[in-house]
């Protein structure tokens, strides 16, 4: 990858000829000819989930051990999991929140609460509540069997509510 005058950005890469070919949408062929690549297997809930409270309790132990800016990094990732749901129950692309413009309202709404104003326990704690009620909503839309099982841990560890 090279980066260029005027923040240009130009990725260079190599790949086998008969790897190569679209990997979303979005794929352009400039020159040369694309060949045909397997599509992809659906992505799966589970992983973002997983990791989402996963996230929960690493934010509540760093607030527990006074890590406050690492409790603000755990929280972000949270909501960065919240999105990633959301874009894969509406069929968007869920890698890097490239779609996150896309969610409705109802969903990034709530999100506004999940940013940290500042690096204090009661005001991670109130983001951290809003990060795992959000996930537990998102969840319930994903797989409510497993939603019903993760709630508990979502409200002891991550204060969520509603």
């Amino acid at each position: 990858m090279f980066l260029l005058p005027g923040a240009l950005e130009a990725d260079v890469a190599f790949t086998p000829e008969e790897e190569f070919g679209p990997r979303g949408p979005q794929w352009r062929t400039v020159f040369g000819a694309a060949g045909r690549v397997p599509e992809a297997a659906p992505a799966d809930p589970g992983t973002p989930v997983g990791l989402g409270w996963h996230h929960v309790l690493h934010a509540a132990a760093s607030i527990e051990r006074g890590r406050l800016w690492q409790a603000e990094h755990w929280i972000g990732a949270v909501r960065t999991q919240v999105i990633a749901l959301a874009c894969l129950r509406l069929g968007h692309p869920a890698a890097y929140a490239k779609s996150a413009h896309l969610l409705p309202d109802e969903v990034t709404g709530p999100l506004h609460a999940t940013l940290v104003r500042s690096a204090e326990p009661a005001e991670l704690r109130r983001a951290l509540a809003a990060a795992a009620s959000a996930l537990g909503r998102e969840v319930a839309r994903a797989d409510p069997v497993l939603a019903e099982r993760l709630w508990p841990v979502l409200v002891e560890r991550g204060g969520a509510v509603g």
